[in-house]
């Protein structure tokens, strides 16, 4: 039986600790039972991602790596300390540097023995790592169970030079080449992820397991599609996307070559409409959501994705009929609703619109009055 792993596909929320270690040890007893040898979370899964100006928080660095030992605890406590288990995090700044790390921690028997912080931070897109981390200077290589693994987070596997070089020169024969992410859902980039674990396959001739995480946070949305790849650059296995979920896979088994979880480009972009939109709601604590129902589209479309994400019975629809709306706009809003069952409240805004105008004709005169309103009022 060669090395057992398990790709933990987890949702974690900014800053919340406890919440994200239950996670992390509930899929390690999973992996358990299961028979995983190593378990492998996302990029700074411990504390959630981005973290952004948090970064920049001594408090802050100093609570993860609390939580981090606080973790490492609980798994040897709970009977989990035979297990290998590989956690994103973020590391606290030391000596004299004023910023923390990107960083990745190995913990075996309950102990944290090796650490290893990201090389490439990036600084493009939705990205700003350099305003928020210092930069990784050396590689990391571990054993598990008679398998060597060497760990790379996310932005490490895309840019020359590195951690990957550091390993290619210390001629190492890998088993495993482990990637911790934080990818943002990108229509289409999941082959490109796949693309990109399949050239340093061939280049290392090992097998690269890919993590990443899953769920939305602020502005981004994390797709999950978590992978493996054999030596050839071959998918083995491949995890959901959109959804939490735990990948295991043995090197010394092989399986039949795993497909993209990306069937359809429209759906896959609803999807991520849907989770980032269900995470916003719930992790900022709020409790249901208001949608302007005109009839159109735009606003259907919205609504929809709201009844998805949080059930119809959590979502609030406010039809505002005035004096330039059709009768089919009106319609079409209680259509609808009476497919999606969300609430509907239908309230005229002729009223609050008269009293506009009367009170711009007294200060400027009918003329300008008209043209405002008609501005006002018309369909867009």
């Amino acid at each position: 039986m060669g090395l057992k792993v398990a790709l933990a596909q987890i949702n974690p929320t900014v800053g919340d600790f406890a919440g994200n270690a239950k996670l992390i040890v509930e899929s390690c007893r999973q992996a358990r039972g299961a028979g995983a040898d190593l378990v492998a979370v996302g990029e700074m899964a411990l504390t959630g991602y981005p973290v952004e100006d948090l970064a920049l928080r001594r408090d802050f660095q100093r609570a993860s790596e609390d939580a981090l030992l606080r973790l490492a605890g609980a798994l040897s406590e709970g009977g989990l300390g035979q297990l290998t288990v590989v956690v994103g995090y973020l590391g606290e700044a030391v000596g004299g540097a004023q910023l923390g790390t990107n960083s990745g921690a190995v913990i075996q028997g309950g102990e944290i023995t090796t650490r290893y912080d990201k090389h490439h931070l990036p600084n493009y897109g939705v990205f700003d790592e350099h305003r928020y981390f210092e930069a990784g200077q050396s590689a990391c290589v571990f054993e598990v169970a008679g398998a060597k693994v060497a760990l790379a987070i996310c932005e490490d596997i895309w840019q020359d030079g590195g951690t990957l070089e550091l390993i290619a020169a210390q001629g190492e024969e890998l088993d495993l080449l482990l990637v911790i992410n934080g990818s943002p859902f990108e229509s289409g980039k999941w082959q490109t992820r796949v693309d990109l674990a399949a050239k340093h396959a061939l280049a290392f001739g090992c097998h690269v397991a890919y993590v990443n995480l899953v769920g939305g946070q602020d502005e981004l949305v994390f797709d999950g599609a978590s992978f493996v790849v054999d030596k050839k650059g071959t998918p083995l296995a491949v995890a959901p996307a959109f959804e939490p979920t735990l990948l295991t896979f043995d090197l010394d088994e092989p399986s039949g070559e795993a497909h993209s979880p990306e069937t359809d480009a429209t759906e896959s972009i609803y999807r991520a409409l849907v989770l980032a939109t269900r995470d916003y709601v719930q992790k900022n604590s709020f409790e249901s959501a208001l949608v302007g129902l005109s009839g159109g589209i735009d606003s259907a479309l919205t609504a929809t994705i709201a009844c998805d994400a949080l059930g119809a019975n959590h979502v609030f629809g406010v039809s505002m009929p005035g004096p330039y709306s059709s009768e089919h706009s009106i319609s079409d809003a209680k259509e609808l609703a009476h497919r999606t069952k969300l609430h509907l409240r239908q309230v005229s805004i002729e009223q609050p619109l008269e009293s506009f105008r009367a009170a711009i004709t007294r200060e400027q005169g009918q003329s300008l009055v008209n043209g405002v309103v008609e501005a006002f009022a018309a369909p867009h």
